[in-house]
């Protein structure tokens, strides 16, 4: 209000300001009905969107609370205008900003479970709450994360990927001067006919015996990296094998042997090792019969054998080589007729079978493998006489040659427990539907002109491997 008042005459200017009235201002958000609060102001309680109320010009600060986020998010403001304001605020997003190593650009990123395109990696919105943060990459530890955002919230997430240390076989990654030691024990079920000469006669005898198989292994792994994708290791192990059954008295075949190996287990849901072995074996034989005994003791110093197995998902293969050579010496005690020997045995195993526990999800811990081998057994000796007893009158140098070819089938079960040292326990069982011959045979073939297997002819084995 200006007025002019005379004053002795004199002009007098007065200014009068009063208050400005409050601006009528109106609230709403994305979501609309979010409860919100004004503060500093006459608003005692939350009220939900929209409204209006009046404020006057100047700084205030908005409280919201979400349904999705526990926290009061404040949100600033500023009323400007004399006469009416509107605002509008988007509440209902956030942004997320992924950092990820040059060398992981190629990872996979998920936000609750939909893949996220590289080029949105940066300032991609999500609704407020929580999501679920996924990111992976072949060879590498998947990362899962939950994340909490407000109200247009900016979220910087960081991450490193850690390479996979593949586990299996027994379940854990060899490491440095680890020591692995496996026992089994096998029995075998071998029948057999044979033909021999009795005088000018060409005789028939249906044999075979029950064979026990005990067999132990040991495998020291040599210094390095546990995380390398190779590892050298040596080898050592024995076996025995004892028969004594009718018309066979007894058998005993006694091995060993020393190796060096690799083993390749950071393969992912894969596992692969290689041997190569130096091998011996002992055998002798002792059969009595009503007018007969026989005795033979041969010894095969030396030996070399090829041992490879592996997986690859559900996908098992083995195979085996082995080549010794030795001399003994046989006594037909009855006939007083004894005889060098000079052998020669060849033996070719291989293996091809598949996990069907792996056909749907990858299991380290649980195998289950069925597939089908073959195998060359070959057998030579030459012999020759000491003496001139009866049973060796005009005898001339003789030998003995035998090859058998098998086809089996083949069942293998393994369960690989978390215990400390971890232990694997497994079951395997071979059937042969064609030929079979065990390597003990050959040792009984003596005069026998030619040897067949029959059935059955198979193989159980239970086992345990611990890994300290």
């Amino acid at each position: 209000v200006r007025e002019n008042l005379p004053v002795k005459r004199e002009a007098l200017e007065i200014d009068c300001d009063f208050e400005r009235p409050p601006t009528s201002v109106s609230f709403d958000t994305t979501p609309s009905g979010t409860q919100v609060k004004v503060v500093p102001s006459t608003m005692v309680a939350f009220r939900k969107t929209p409204f209006y109320t009046e404020l006057y010009q100047g700084a205030y600060t908005l409280l919201v609370k979400m349904p999705n986020y526990p926290e009061t998010v404040e949100v600033p403001f500023i009323v400007e205008r004399e006469d009416q304001q509107e605002f509008n605020f988007n509440l209902d997003f956030a942004e997320l900003d992924f950092v990820l190593p040059d060398q992981h650009r190629d990872a996979t990123i998920k936000v609750d479970g939909r893949v996220i395109p590289r080029q949105l990696a940066s300032g991609y919105r999500v609704g407020v709450g929580s999501h679920m943060i996924e990111i992976s990459k072949p060879g590498f530890e998947k990362i899962i994360q939950s994340v909490l955002v407000g109200p247009r919230e900016v979220k910087t997430l960081m991450y490193d990927l850690a390479p996979i240390v593949v586990e299996k076989e027994l379940g854990s990654v060899a490491k440095q001067g680890a020591l692995e030691v496996g026992v089994s024990y096998g029995l075998h079920l071998v029948s057999f006919e044979a033909e021999g000469r009795d005088g000018d006669q060409v005789a028939k005898l249906t044999g075979g015996f029950t064979a026990h198989n005990p067999e132990m292994e040991l495998r020291v792994f040599l210094g390095g990296d546990a995380a390398s994708p190779v590892k050298s290791y040596l080898r050592g192990g024995g076996q025995a094998m004892l028969a004594m059954d009718n018309p066979i008295q007894s058998i005993l075949f006694a091995g060993g042997g020393v190796g060096f190996g690799l083993q390749f287990d950071q393969v992912e849901n894969g596992f692969w090792r290689a041997e190569l072995n130096y091998n011996l074996q002992s055998m002798t034989w002792k059969d009595v019969g009503e007018t007969t005994e026989h005795e033979a003791t041969l010894f095969a110093p030396v030996g070399v054998g090829l041992n490879a197995k592996g997986h690859a998902s559900f996908f098992h293969t083995d195979l085996s080589l082995n080549l010794n050579l030795g001399s003994g010496r046989r006594d037909d005690i009855s006939a007083r007729c004894s005889q060098n020997v000079e052998l020669t045995t060849f033996d070719l195993e291989g293996f091809a079978g598949a996990d069907v526990l792996d056909f749907g999800t990858y299991n380290k811990d649980l195998d289950l493998v069925l597939g089908v081998g073959g195998g060359f057994l070959s057998y030579s000796e030459a012999q020759v006489n000491l003496n001139n007893g009866p049973g060796c009158e005009d005898v001339p140098p003789q030998g003995i040659d035998i090859g058998d070819a098998r086809v089996f089938s083949r069942a293998h079960f393994s369960h690989t427990s978390g215990l400390v040292p971890k232990l694997k326990f497994f079951v395997l069982t071979d059937f042969n539907f064609v030929g079979g011959l065990n390597p003990m045979v050959p040792l009984i073939y003596d005069n026998k002109l030619a040897v067949l297997p029959t059935s059955p002819n198979a193989e159980f084995r239970l086992g345990i491997d611990i890994l300290f």
